[in-house]
């Protein structure tokens, strides 16, 4: 239905009955979901660190089946009721995805903060935390099976900060797709302008999307040089000078660099803007038409070097890896885990990014009305199937995932040797 909608621009049945379903449908769907993962992630906990608690089919019952049907229940069950069953006044509209919105959303505030707090929030929060507690509470149990574990957990510890900052900042489902981009985004799409429709947010919004994107996909380009200098040369990591050289530094210097690179070329550009507030974005700052040597050196800067870096080095690192062990055929499936995790991550960067880079390009020598529309409509989003996807799909290259996750009790038969002579000495 949200096809069709996109394709025709208008609802495929242009009833207040059907907005009203379509939009419990959706709402209850996706909280049900939501809701799913946050008890999921939780129960995870108890598989690994209180598998006893499970034993039987009571507690199973209670504390995996019941919380699950809760959530699917509670989440169709309180939609149907302020959705279908309510005393407000909807005001559909038929040109928009999801005829808009229901009407508690505008007309009961008190409905509306619980729908937020109880179906948003909360669960997002529990997934965040139960996950990045779950990576501490492994890696902490594990922290004497290793050697120089108190050097590789600081690394480790960098690297998941890092990942966390993003992960909230730039994964769709945080917080109604991103702490700052997609709200203003949402809003567009709701008035179908920019709002509030000022130069000045115009500018702020484009530094804080292009800084971020920048930011984001230079930290990853590093990250990936960064697990060669880890896995190959370990050494390289002894001291703490070393460690701040290459692993602090260029982390520090990736996530800054961009935010002052584009402070320069769009707060403090000289060029003058001609912001169009009937695109989101207000279409596109002026360095990009008016000024073409910065233009291309923010795409090869920005885009085609760490996408190419990100690409190399994952693959690069999956050739090297097989080749050292090519004469190896023990633990073939752990190293196939990691060469498919690494080639899809390659794959996933060249999907999701190099539209974009591409359409780039062209728009900088042609300035097509063509390249803009199809950036700013569609190319600009594509990475948020990255962010939305890669955590998930990663989740199952992890080790002994299937087998902790999907373990189940079978009924094993051992043999039992018996010493017959022994016990005809012992018989009375």
């Amino acid at each position: 239905m949200a096809m069709f909608q996109n394709r025709h621009r208008r609802v495929i049945l242009e009833t207040p009955s059907f907005c009203a379903w379509w939009n419990w449908w959706a709402y209850s769907s996706t909280t049900a979901l939501v809701w799913i993962a946050a008890c999921g992630s939780i129960e995870r906990h108890l598989l690994i660190f209180h598998n006893g608690i499970m034993a039987t089919r009571k507690r199973r019952f209670f504390l995996h089946i019941l919380p699950m049907l809760t959530a699917i229940v509670c989440s169709y069950t309180f939609y149907f009721v302020v959705i279908v069953f309510h005393s407000c006044d909807d005001y559909w509209d038929y040109t928009a995805l999801l005829c808009l919105l229901p009407c508690y959303i505008y007309s009961e505030s008190t409905v509306a903060l619980y729908d937020f707090v109880m179906h948003t929030m909360m669960p997002l929060s529990i997934v965040t935390v139960a996950n990045v507690a779950l990576v501490i509470r492994v890696l902490w149990q594990k922290r004497n099976q290793q050697r120089d574990w108190q050097r590789k957990w600081k690394l480790a510890a960098h690297l998941i900060l890092v990942a966390i900052f993003f992960m909230i900042t730039w994964y769709p489902l945080a917080i109604n797709n991103m702490l700052i981009d997609y709200p203003f985004v949402m809003i567009y799409y709701r008035y179908r302008r920019v709002m509030p429709a000022t130069p000045s947010f115009c500018l702020w919004w484009n530094w804080w999307v292009y800084s971020l994107t920048a930011a984001f996909i230079w930290v990853a380009a590093w990250g990936s040089i960064d697990r060669h200098l880890l896995i190959f040369h370990n050494g390289i990591m002894a001291t703490r000078r070393r460690r701040f050289v290459f692993h602090t530094l260029p982390m520090l210097i990736a996530t800054i660099y961009p935010y002052i690179f584009y402070f320069i070329v769009i707060i403090l550009n000289s060029c003058e803007n001609y912001w169009d507030y009937n695109y989101v974005f207000c279409l596109q700052p002026c360095f990009g038409y008016s000024q073409p040597t910065v233009a291309l050196y923010d795409f090869v800067m920005h885009t085609m070097m760490p996408l190419s870096i990100v690409t190399v080095a994952n693959v690069g690192l999956v050739i090297r890896v097989l080749w050292q062990k090519r004469n190896q055929q023990r633990d073939w499936q752990r190293k196939w885990k990691l060469a498919a995790h690494l080639i899809l991550i390659a794959i996933y960067f060249i999907i999701t990014w190099y539209p974009e880079a591409i359409n780039n390009i062209v728009y900088i020598y042609t300035s097509s009305p063509v390249s803009v529309s199809l950036q700013v409509k569609y190319f600009f989003f594509l990475p948020a199937i990255l962010e939305m996807t890669l955590p998930m799909v990663s989740l199952f290259f992890l080790p002994d995932f299937k087998r902790t996750v999907f373990r189940f009790r079978q009924t094993t038969v051992r043999p039992v040797t018996f010493n017959l002579q022994t016990m005809a000495t012992r018989r009375p």
